[in-house]
């Protein structure tokens, strides 16, 4: 049984992103050790910069890409609901969907 990643990311406002996935420990793990740096203390709209910074620092893992990139999913997704919801947009909006 894989368990359950929660993500939740917060702005200095105090308004919050959260996503969801499988995971469970291994995948906590990856965001609180690895993930993180790239996250915290940074604003939460240069998703594109942060995105590419997470896709370079993974470039040497191997056998995990399906791991990790669920678990680099499940951030970028709390990251886009912290935007949609301080933009008080939608998100497909955001994203350029009409």
């Amino acid at each position: 049984m894989l368990g359950t990643l929660v993500v939740e990311v917060e702005a200095d406002n105090s308004q919050t992103g959260l996503a969801i996935s499988t995971g469970g420990e291994m995948y906590c793990f990856i965001v609180e050790k690895h993930l993180n740096r790239f996250i915290e203390g940074r604003c939460f709209s240069d998703i594109k910069l942060i995105q590419d910074q997470i896709m370079n620092a993974i470039l040497f893992y191997s056998g995990s890409s399906d791991v990790v990139m669920n678990t680099i999913s499940c951030v970028d997704r709390a990251l886009w609901d912290l935007f949609g919801k301080v933009t008080p947009l939608p998100v497909y909006q955001l994203l350029g969907a009409a």
